[in-house]
């Protein structure tokens, strides 16, 4: 029923006496994001969820995520696959999913490169912040797509990526006065414009701080 598992943070764990097929027919009310999280151990396997229709998996250092619709929320420590973040080196989201969760890859530093389909609609906060070794973004749109995906605040590090579309390189930019933009591309920043740049400090970086 609704709420059953509201705000128990700690359940970790959970275990189901019939068979995946009967687990995914069961019916989750609403306010039960703890448990829908979690992976749940049948009697024939494990369901590992990170959306309603959507299902992860990590080998070799790929973490791929496939299925249909969007991924569940999270913050920056309770992903399922946090636990093996240090050895993630690349991220594959296949085609069907249509977002990429908030803390999706918060920090996760091995990460260099990820592979997003064109039907990738938002990118919640902080879903790539801290991935200071990403460097490549392959995305299998073009590059007017791209630029219309909605990127919430807290992902430098994948603006700051070279993202390769089907029609060509999406231009990493932005602004940093009232009059002024910036760009990055084959590791020369370019500003230009009128006036003065904004100030920054240590809790408001640059937003092209992550290249340094």
């Amino acid at each position: 029923g609704d709420s059953a598992f509201e705000n128990c943070y700690a359940l970790s764990d959970a275990s189901y006496g019939g068979t995946v097929e009967q687990w995914n027919a069961v019916t989750i009310g609403d306010s039960n994001d703890r448990l829908k999280k979690l992976a749940i151990h049948c009697s024939d396997g494990d369901v590992i969820k990170c959306g309603d229709k959507l299902s992860w998996k990590f080998e070799n250092g790929i973490l791929t995520i496939s299925g249909e619709g969007d991924m569940y929320d999270y913050s920056w420590d309770d992903t399922p696959w946090y636990g093996s973040r240090d050895g993630i080196t690349s991220v594959v989201i296949e085609n069907g999913v249509t977002s990429i969760a908030t803390s999706a890859f918060d920090s996760f530093w091995a990460l260099k490169s990820v592979k997003i389909p064109k039907g990738i609609t938002t990118i919640g906060r902080y879903a790539f912040s801290g991935c200071w070794n990403l460097k490549n973004v392959d995305y299998s749109g073009t590059v007017k797509q791209w630029n219309e995906i909605s990127i919430d605040e807290g992902n430098n590090s994948l603006k700051l990526a070279t993202v390769h579309c089907t029609d060509g390189d999406a231009l990493s930019h932005g602004s940093c006065g009232e009059n002024l933009t910036w760009s990055l591309a084959n590791g020369v920043l370019t500003i230009s414009g009128t006036g003065a740049m904004e100030d920054y400090s240590w809790d408001n970086d640059a937003p092209w701080y992550e290249t340094n």
